[in-house]
């Protein structure tokens, strides 16, 4: 549940274009990922030494994809942990 206050998260989607994109080398691992049986789904990604959390959207147009920025991993687990408690989106 969102909370009042709550921090933004600068999600950049993908496809846009300052958006990430993945090398042919590189190789996304998913570390911890929320439920998928609602609408908005979240992973907790590791990529080559560093970390982001993507966001799936789904809708009825297909799905939407963002990330966040890539970060260092204790900042990572520290937005994870807050997009869990609703003190971030």
């Amino acid at each position: 549940m969102r909370r009042g206050g709550f921090e933004v998260v600068e999600w950049r989607k993908i496809g846009e274009p300052d958006a990430p994109v993945l090398g042919p080398a590189e190789r996304l691992r998913v570390l911890a990922h929320t439920c998928e049986c609602r609408a908005t789904l979240y992973e907790l990604c590791s990529l080559g030494g560093h970390y982001f959390i993507r966001r799936t959207v789904r809708g009825p147009s297909g799905d939407e994809i963002a990330e966040s920025p890539r970060i260092r991993h204790s900042k990572a687990v520290d937005l994870w942990f807050r997009l869990l408690r609703g003190n971030a989106r």
